[in-house]
C-alpha cells in the first residue's frame, strides 16, 4: 500500500500485524493483495485461509494478477479465449515473481487447527511472511473467554514472528462499533494494526474508497490513509484511480527491514 509504505517504510521483520474490518469489508481482499504484492517484491509468503477453500483463494489470486472478475472465474463463465488469457497472465506473474526469489503459497488446513498447528505447518515453507485469514476461526477461540484466547493467540503470533524473524499477519473481525471483537489485547500485542469499517455504499461501488485507521504503529507515526478496493478484481488500487482505470496494483511492504 503506497500510502502506508511512503511514510512507514513497510513492515519490519519480527512484527505482528493485525488487520481488522467489519464483516464483508475486505479483510480477505487485503490479505490477497498483501500476499501478491509482497511476493512479487521477492519475498516468500504463505496465506492460510481458514474460511474459504484453496480453490476460492487461488481464484482470487488469479483475478488480481490477471485482472479478471473473480465471480466469473469461480463460476467458470470465462470464454475459452478469456480463460487462456487469464492463465497466461497468471503464469507470467508466477515466473516474474519466482525470478525475483518470491513465492506465494496457499496452505489450507484440512481440519480445525490452533495457532501453534499453523505455525508448525508453515515452518516447512521457510517463509518471510505468514498471513492467517482469520483468527476467530482457529480452534479454541469460542466460548465466553474468547477475548482471552484471542489475546493469547496474538501473543503467540508476536513471539513466533520475533523467533522466526518474519512478519505474521493476523486478520480479525471488527465489531459494528469499530473495535476488534473480544480482543483489545490483539492490538496491544501488535507492531502495526489496521482497522476500518466499509460502508454498504462503498461496497456497492466497483471501486470503493476506504479510510484505514492505525490504532497501533509501534515503530512509526500512526496515521490514517485511504485505499481503493476493487471488489470484483480482488485488488487494492490507488484512490486516484477511476473505475475505468484500475489496472495497477498496490505494492505494500516495499522492503522487509532487517532488524
Amino acid at each position: 500500500v503506497n500510502a502506508f509504505d511512503d511514510q512507514s517504510g513497510g513492515f519490519m521483520r519480527g512484527s505482528l500485524v493485525t488487520i481488522a474490518a467489519t464483516s464483508g469489508g475486505g479483510k480477505s481482499l487485503t490479505a490477497n493483495q498483501l500476499g501478491i504484492s509482497i511476493a512479487e517484491r521477492g519475498y516468500k509468503v504463505v496465506i492460510v485461509p481458514l474460511e474459504m477453500s484453496k480453490v476460492e483463494m487461488t481464484s482470487r489470486i488469479i483475478a488480481n494478477v490477471a485482472d479478471f472478475d473473480v465471480t466469473r472465474i469461480l463460476q467458470r463463465k470465462l470464454a475459452t479465449g478469456e480463460k487462456d488469457l487469464a492463465f497466461k497472465r497468471y503464469a507470467r506473474w508466477v515466473k516474474r515473481t519466482k525470478a525475483k526469489g518470491g513465492r506465494l503459497t496457499v496452505h489450507k488446513p484440512d481440519e480445525d487447527v490452533s495457532i501453534e498447528d499453523v505455525f508448525s505447518a508453515v515452518s516447512t515453507f521457510e517463509c518471510d511472511v505468514c498471513i492467517i485469514d482469520y483468527v476467530s476461526l482457529l480452534s479454541g477461540t469460542d466460548g465466553d473467554d474468547g477475548w482471552q484466547k484471542l489475546g493469547a493467540i496474538s501473543r503467540v503470533g508476536k513471539i513466533n514472528a520475533e523467533k522466526t524473524h518474519r512478519v505474521n499477519v493476523l486478520l480479525a473481525q471488527l465489531s459494528d462499533e469499530g473495535k476488534i471483537r473480544y480482543a483489545r489485547a490483539m492490538t496491544e500485542h501488535s507492531t502495526n494494526s489496521w482497522t476500518w469499517s466499509a460502508s454498504l455504499e462503498e461496497r456497492e461501488k466497483e471501486v470503493g474508497r476506504i479510510k484505514i485507521g492505525q490504532p497501533k504503529a509501534r515503530n512509526s507515526k500512526s496515521f490514517p490513509f485511504e485505499q481503493g478496493f476493487h471488489w470484483s478484481r480482488m485488488k487494492m488500487v490507488d484512490v486516484e484511480q477511476s473505475s475505468a482505470d484500475v489496472g495497477g496494483i498496490a505494492t505494500p511492504m516495499k522492503n522487509l527491514a532487517d532488524v
